[in-house]
């Protein structure tokens, strides 16, 4: 049964206060940010911190879909050479996100090659395919399957889906393949297919690719992409990411309102092409 859930990062007010308002949106899920890993410390290692999103999240009546790890693309890592000390730093990182994630109930632990993580060469792709690999026995150990955002080629993307194998899935985006042009998303899920999918990230950009608009509104096509991926029998979580507190979308109207109305429109889809 697909899920409606929130990013808690895109939120102004992230944590336990965005669970609440996930809740009042009609929310049944919502994911959370590692509070910048290990550039802070890893907060959510305090079992004092974690308590009070445990807390907040039964009273809510609100599920941990998935841990963003934010601190492993803060800092080069998964892309560097084995046996570097930003690799060894990576893997630690990594796990210290298995222990939050097993103390939560957090099924899945994001990972994005993005920002200081992003691959900009071949080295670097095959030094992430190795790191996402060799992490895989750690996850299945904990119980905790790695949801692995891409910025690659789809080529690519086959590919390393082939390489790493079980235990990793695809945390997929709306956006990201239009946004930066290296791809189509379309290419995605009739190449990789629903069944690769851990979650489905929703957010739409504007001609000028230039931030986030309305979910439906931009140039994603996202109402043929939720076709597609819910008539293929997708039956995960569909996750709000439009960064409705930033321009251009701000100027739409008010945070919360904008995000109630991308919901709506993702309920409507689900009541027209998901399956009963």
């Amino acid at each position: 049964m697909n899920r409606l859930g929130i990013c808690d990062w895109y939120m102004l007010t992230p944590g336990t206060a965005a669970i609440r308002q996930a809740a009042k949106l009609g929310c049944g899920a919502i994911q959370i940010t590692d509070l910048g890993g290990m550039t802070r410390n890893y907060p959510l290692r305090d079992p004092r911190i974690r308590e009070e999103y445990r807390k907040a999240a039964a009273e809510a009546g609100i599920r941990f879909s998935a841990l963003h790890g934010s601190g492993l693309y803060s800092v080069p890592g998964m892309q560097c050479a084995e046996g570097s000390a930003a690799r060894e730093a990576a893997e630690e990182e990594f796990k210290l996100g298995l222990e939050v994630c097993r103390a939560l109930d957090i099924p899945a632990l994001t990972l994005a090659s993005v920002r200081e993580a992003r691959c900009t060469n071949d080295e670097e792709f095959r030094n992430t395919a190795r790191f996402l690999k060799e992490m895989t026995g750690p996850a299945k150990d904990a119980g905790v399957e790695i949801a692995y955002e891409h910025f690659c080629p789809t080529d690519q993307l086959l590919w390393l889906f082939e390489y790493v194998g079980d235990g990793m899935r695809l945390a997929f985006d709306s956006q990201n393949c239009v946004r930066d042009g290296f791809g189509d998303p379309f290419d995605v899920i009739r190449g990789l297919g629903v069944e690769q999918f851990c979650f489905v990230h929703l957010k739409d950009t504007p001609a000028d690719r230039k931030g986030c608009a309305p979910l439906g509104k931009g140039i994603c096509r996202i109402e043929e992409q939720l076709r597609l991926i819910l008539e293929a029998g997708y039956g995960g979580d569909f996750i709000e990411e439009n960064n409705v507190y930033l321009p251009p979308l701000c100027y739409e109207g008010m945070g919360l309102d904008l995000a109630a109305d991308d919901l709506e429109l993702v309920r409507r889809a689900i009541r027209t092409y998901g399956r009963a």
